[in-house]
């Protein structure tokens, strides 16, 4: 996590191979460190969400659509406003299973926080179904 590094406004999807993108959402995200994109069903994708490196943001976390990028659900949230999702893997052989890490990070103008209450390797086994 640099300083010096440009952010973000969000999430953009692309229907014909990179040749024109439509912005869908998470506009306030920041930092978004990885994406995973269903095998079976491109309409249902995770974003691991980082958020703003200067400090708490409500945004930060695990997001999911199932519809294309239409709507956004927020579905691991951080401990605290200052933690946030830095990647996401689906299981090659059962999509249902997810493995998110999240970071408790941000930076000042002259320092780092990093790790602490909430870092730490986050696994679902039912796709991610908020409140379980």
């Amino acid at each position: 996590m640099r300083g010096n590094v440009s952010f973000g406004d969000g999430m953009y999807k692309s229907i014909d191979a990179g040749k024109t993108w439509k912005h869908v959402g998470l506009n306030d995200s920041y930092a978004i460190g990885s994406i995973a994109i269903h095998p079976q069903n491109e309409n249902i994708v995770y974003v691991a969400a980082q958020g703003h490196i200067w400090g708490p943001n409500k945004e930060r976390g695990l997001y999911k659509t199932t519809d294309g990028g239409a709507t956004w659900n927020l579905i691991l949230k951080g401990a605290n406003d200052t933690t946030g999702c830095v990647d996401v893997k689906l299981d090659p052989t059962n999509p249902n299973i997810i493995y998110a890490s999240m970071w408790k990070a941000f930076r000042t103008p002259y320092s780092l926080s990093s790790g602490g209450n909430g870092s730490g390797l986050y696994k679902s086994i039912d796709g991610g179904i908020p409140g379980k």
